[in-house]
């Protein structure tokens, strides 16, 4: 595991791993290596292969990677995906994640208005930008005032779903600190 941060509008992040052994500038990954990372192999089966064995895997990881990190969130959320699936991987991580850390899981938070594109085709972090802020929207759920938001996600690439999420949760003027949290990122 490489846990690193990830910056932006929130109060702090992190993430647990990279999806995959080799960026896309290196030669290996050019040549069609397409090797994961030990937590990204679990995140793909989790995602493509339907294998929600790993949820417990990934988040005690990520739970132990939030409580040393002093992250201490009042309510746990989800961004909700732009592809639908059965069961949604992210959500039912999030929702393990909540169980662990002993805080109320959110699922509603967020919802989406259907009239984005999937995100992970779309090129450049602009052309999220503008799909995401169209698409994503804060539900009716009432927050109290100051609420610690922890936002998990399986996946990331360029983080846009977290900062759209941020922004929506700082314009609420409820929320006091934004955690975020993700098992791997791509490049």
């Amino acid at each position: 595991m490489n846990i690193f941060e990830i910056k932006g509008s929130w109060t702090d992040g992190l993430v647990l791993d990279w999806h995959r052994l080799y960026r896309r500038d290196d030669p290996r990954r050019q040549s069609g290596d397409e090797s994961r990372t030990e937590l990204g192999q679990m995140v793909y089966d989790l995602k493509f292969n339907n294998d929600f064995t790993k949820v417990g895997i990934l988040a005690m990881e990520l739970a132990r990677a939030i409580e040393s990190r002093g992250y201490d969130p009042s309510i746990v959320a989800h961004i909700p995906p732009s592809r639908v699936r059965p069961r949604q991987p992210a959500e039912e991580l999030a929702r393990e994640v909540a169980i662990l850390l002993c805080r109320d899981f959110i699922p509603d938070l967020f919802y989406r208005t259907g009239v984005g594109k999937q995100v992970k085709f779309l090129e450049g972090r602009d052309e999220r930008r503008a799909v995401l802020a169209a698409d994503l929207r804060l539900g009716n759920r009432q927050l109290d005032t100051y609420t610690k938001v922890l936002l998990v996600d399986d996946v990331i690439s360029t983080g846009t779903s977290f900062e759209i999420a941020a922004q929506l949760l700082r314009n609420s003027g409820r929320v006091q600190e934004i955690y975020v949290v993700a098992a791997t990122r791509g490049d």
